[in-house]
C-alpha cells in the first residue's frame, strides 16, 4: 500500500514519539540496547506503464526490478521502504499499480514522498 505524505507524516510522527526517545534520551538508561530500524530506500524510479518505457535508454521498469531482485539475492534486512522522488514518470494510475506489484512482495510498511513527475492522487 502507498501512502500519502500527509500519511507518511503521521506516521513518521508516530515513530518518532514511539522510538526515538527512548533510543536517544533514554540510552543511558537502558539496560538493553536500543532497537535499530533499517530503512531501505528506493529513489526516482521513474516508472511508466508501458513496460518497454525507458528513461535515457534505461527501462526503469527492469532497474526496479534489478534493485529489489539484489536486495533479495544478498538479504538486505529492511524494516520499511522509503520511495522518493518520481515514482512514476508518465503520472498514470498504471504506473503506480505497477509500483505497487513489485514492491508488495517486500511485505513491510511502505512509505513514499512524490516528486515533481508524480500525480499525488493516484498515490492515495
Amino acid at each position: 500500500m502507498l501512502l500519502t505524505r500527509h500519511e507518511y507524516e503521521r506516521q513518521i510522527l508516530t515513530i518518532s514519539r514511539q522510538t526515538y526517545p527512548l533510543q536517544l534520551f533514554d540510552a543511558a538508561k537502558r539496560k538493553e540496547p536500543p532497537v535499530m530500524i533499517h530503512v531501505l530506500q528506493i529513489t526516482d524510479t521513474h516508472l511508466f506503464a508501458d513496460p518497454a518505457g525507458e528513461l535515457y535508454g534505461v527501462n526503469t521498469r527492469q532497474s526496479l526490478m534489478s534493485v529489489l531482485q539484489h536486495k533479495n539475492i544478498n538479504a538486505i534486512e529492511s524494516d520499511i521502504l522509503l520511495l522518493t522522488g518520481d515514482l512514476s514518470h508518465d503520472e498514470t494510475e498504471a504506473s503506480y499499480d505497477v509500483l505497487n506489484s513489485l514492491i508488495e512482495p517486500l511485505g513491510i510498511p511502505t512509505y513514499c514522498l512524490p516528486g515533481n513527475h508524480d500525480a499525488p492522487a493516484y498515490m492515495e
